[in-house]
């Protein structure tokens, strides 16, 4: 790996360039119940949405394409996400546009988001286009809420996930050209990318 880990770290959490949150943000809203998103494929909704972006203009330095898997041995190595847009309940009466059932949960071999400025971009986070800081994040989707201030817990649920993290605009780049993205990989636990996160 070309890129190393001290490197990624420091520029995954600040950065004197900074992604347009704004218009991310914007574009997110305006996709999150359009043909963008398409379940189960968590890694597509993600490259759709920020080719979208690219092709809008919009600025998109200091943010990274993340793939988390689990490296531990809860939920039989799975990745378990709690806040899950339209996993539950059917709604009733039936709404004529979505959401047309309540948030839910699931169980994935890996899940894929975007991660600008530190704020995390999920089609699959809850019923609507939500932004949150990673911590946050991290809480609401793999965390229950009876367990939110057990330490341990946490470190033992979340604690292994890996992050695999790609700068975008390369990853894209690469992925175009149909080369290996070994060259621009990063791997680091969640227990190492926030220490602070379990105290």
């Amino acid at each position: 790996m070309k890129t190393t880990t001290l490197l990624i770290i420091l520029c995954f959490a600040t950065s004197s360039f900074a992604a347009d949150l704004r218009g991310l943000k914007d574009l997110f809203a305006r996709t999150f119940w359009t043909d963008m998103y398409v379940n189960n494929y968590c890694r597509d909704n993600i490259e759709r949405f920020v080719a979208r972006a690219q092709k809008d203009g919009i600025n998109l330095d200091n943010s990274f394409m993340v793939q988390i898997v689990n490296d531990g041995f809860d939920t039989f190595g799975m990745v378990a996400g709690l806040a899950v847009r339209e996993e539950g309940r059917l709604i009733e009466p039936k709404p004529l546009k979505p959401p047309f059932r309540s948030i839910g949960w699931a169980n994935w071999n890996y899940h894929f988001i975007l991660i600008a400025d530190g704020e995390v971009f999920d089609f699959d986070f809850t019923n609507k286009s939500r932004v949150l800081k990673l911590p946050q994040y991290m809480t609401e989707q793999f965390i229950p809420a009876n367990k939110v201030s057990d330490l341990k817990y946490k470190k033992d649920k979340i604690g292994p996930y890996k992050f695999t993290i790609y700068p975008t605009e390369e990853y894209m780049s690469y992925r175009e050209r149909r080369i290996s993205l070994e060259p621009i990989r990063t791997e680091i636990k969640f227990r190492d990318y926030l220490p602070a996160y379990f105290k």
